[in-house]
């Protein structure tokens, strides 16, 4: 479920309360925080963590997260989606802030939110896949300066 919610930037209710259609997930009014429905392109990296389904349940992960995280919560991986999202390559992806805003399904402020009702689908998605590439790449790099001290008998 961790793994899931960091590859798309969904809150943990939206993940439980969602459901998949074809290569999104959608996040209907009732699960929704801004009582709007969320539409969220899934990567290739975000539909294998939905094979790994059923995930425990809820209760199970946040306990698990208070237990085991050292003070930060699963709601916490919002924050880093949307940090990484925001800050230019190398170390995040560099995408619009507007466009991070509808990922995270935020209602836009001010004369921005009065006038502008794109929904920015092609820019969310390929943020999405750039995303997973970056989350992969840096799994890649972390295993390979693991070097083991001891070979295994």
């Amino acid at each position: 479920m961790l793994r899931f919610l960091l590859a798309t930037g969904l809150r943990i209710g939206e993940a439980y309360n969602g459901h998949r259609e074809g290569q999104y997930w959608v996040v209907p009014v009732s699960a929704s925080k801004n009582k709007a429905a969320h539409r969220v392109w899934l990567s290739d990296l975000a539909l294998a963590q939905i094979e790994q389904r059923p995930w425990t349940g809820r209760a199970v992960v946040q306990a698990w997260v208070t237990a085991h995280a050292g003070g930060w919560t699963a709601h916490d991986l919002r924050r880093t989606f949307s940090t990484k999202m925001n800050e230019k390559p190398p170390q995040g992806i560099g995408v619009a802030p507007y466009v991070v805003e509808k990922m995270l399904n935020h209602t836009l402020g001010g004369v921005m939110g009065i006038y502008n009702r794109a929904e920015y689908l092609d820019e969310r998605r390929q943020a999405l896949e750039a995303w997973s590439a970056w989350l992969l790449a840096l799994i890649d790099k972390n295993s390979a300066d693991v070097v083991p001290l001891r070979a295994n008998a």
